[in-house]
C-alpha cells in the first residue's frame, strides 16, 4: 500500500499537530532526533498509520504500519489542548480544514501577557 500525502503528525509531548504536505518537507517541520526518539505519531491522508524511519542524515523511509491510536483520537486530543470541541466525522483532510477554521476563529492565548492582547489601546495618557 502506498503512502498518500499529506501526512498528519501528532506531537506526543504537547499534543500539537501539523501537516507535512510532501516528502521533501518532512525535515523542514521535524527534527531527526525527535523522530528517532519516537516523539511523534504519523498518519497518511487516508488516516492510515505511518512510521517514519531515519535512514541517514536528512533521509527517511515512510512506511505503512499499525497506528498506535486512531487519527480521530489524535484530532480530539489536539482540539482539547486548544480548548476546542472538534467534530471528527468525515475524511481526515475535511476534519483538518474544520480544525484550522476553528483555530482561526478562536485563537488560544498563550504566554504571561496574553490577557493584554485583546484589550485594545491603553486609555492612560
Amino acid at each position: 500500500m502506498s503512502i498518500a500525502y499529506p501526512l498528519f503528525v501528532f506531537d506526543k509531548s504537547d499534543r500539537a499537530m501539523r501537516l507535512i504536505e510532501e516528502p521533501e518537507r518532512l525535515f523542514f517541520h521535524l527534527e531527526e532526533i525527535d523522530i528517532e526518539n519516537d516523539e511523534y505519531l504519523f498518519w497518511d491522508a487516508n488516516g492510515t498509520g505511518v512510521r517514519v524511519r531515519i535512514i541517514k542524515r536528512k533521509s527517511a523511509a515512510v512506511e505503512n504500519c499499525e497506528a498506535a491510536k486512531p487519527l480521530s483520537e489524535a484530532f480530539l486530543e489536539y482540539g482539547q489542548s486548544l480548548g476546542l470541541a472538534i467534530d471528527v466525522s468525515g475524511r481526515p483532510l475535511e476534519i483538518w480544514d474544520r480544525m484550522k477554521h476553528e483555530i482561526k476563529r478562536n485563537p488560544k492565548r498563550k504566554g504571561p501577557f496574553a490577557i493584554f492582547r485583546d484589550r485594545g489601546p491603553s486609555k492612560n495618557k
